[in-house]
């Protein structure tokens, strides 16, 4: 008796489950896309950028602000997408550094002027 349980215990666990629907009921979304097969790589899939930005490619932002943002975007930007966006922001961000503390320090030495 007791064997006899164990077996069909095991016999129901190695079945699979199947859901019982009627054969009017339409696909539901999940199936329609499934039966569309692969669609190409999906946006979920963690792989890297690209290529790693080469660290002398940093100073043209730093030292030549904008422009050297848009020198540094159009070398990097087939192999490191993203990293090339970082320099253009970078470039942009000491741009706007540069011309705010111009215009504090004009307005300093106005200050201290006839």
């Amino acid at each position: 008796m007791n064997s006899e349980s164990t077996n069909s215990r095991a016999e129901v666990a190695s079945r699979p489950l199947s859901v019982s629907r009627r054969t009017s009921d339409p696909p539901s979304p999940v199936d329609q896309i499934l039966a569309m097969g692969p669609q190409g790589p999906s946006l979920l899939d963690s792989r890297p950028s690209g290529a790693a930005v080469p660290k002398w490619m940093w100073l043209l932002p730093l030292i030549l602000a904008l422009p050297g943002g848009i020198i540094a975007w159009f070398l990097v930007r087939g192999t490191n997408r993203g990293g090339a966006w970082v320099l253009l922001a970078t470039g942009v961000a000491i741009t706007a550094l540069t011309a705010l503390s111009a215009g504090q320090a004009r307005s300093m030495l106005g200050a201290f002027g006839p």
